[in-house]
């Protein structure tokens, strides 16, 4: 239950699931061994297993890293996939589809390109720098 409520709350947008498959792709990788985050409501520790969530309650419970790698993803696909709210004018990169100015939000922020850029729907392997 807590992963779905992190994804609606916590993930929110494109740019919330980029990071949180950085992070999913970083500790698979042993890039990091672990990852942990802290957000409004939950603290969340990645590691090449699991991911483990606390609520604000202090409520635990852990996922599967592949299960919660699926539960993004499935979130990924919605938001492509969701009609374009026509009230709401987006300032960063309006040029851009919603994925694309959040996959360039996202690289230079971090000053980096993304792991999965190429690779996830959305994302071009080349562009927008």
């Amino acid at each position: 239950m807590l992963l779905a409520v992190w994804i609606i709350m916590e993930i929110r947008g494109e740019e919330g699931v980029l990071e949180a498959l950085d992070a999913v792709d970083r500790v698979r990788s042993g890039t990091c061994s672990t990852l942990e985050g802290d957000t409004e409501y939950m603290e969340t520790l990645y590691t090449p297993e699991e991911l483990v969530l606390v609520d604000i309650d202090g409520e635990i419970q852990s996922y599967p890293l592949r299960e919660a790698e699926e539960a993004i993803l499935k979130f990924w696909a919605f938001l492509l996939n969701r009609p374009p709210n026509g009230e709401i004018r987006r300032l960063y990169r309006p040029d851009l589809a919603e994925a694309g100015a959040a996959l360039h939000m996202w690289e230079r922020r971090f000053e980096r390109e993304h792991p999965r850029r190429g690779r996830l729907d959305g994302l071009p392997s080349t562009g927008y720098s």
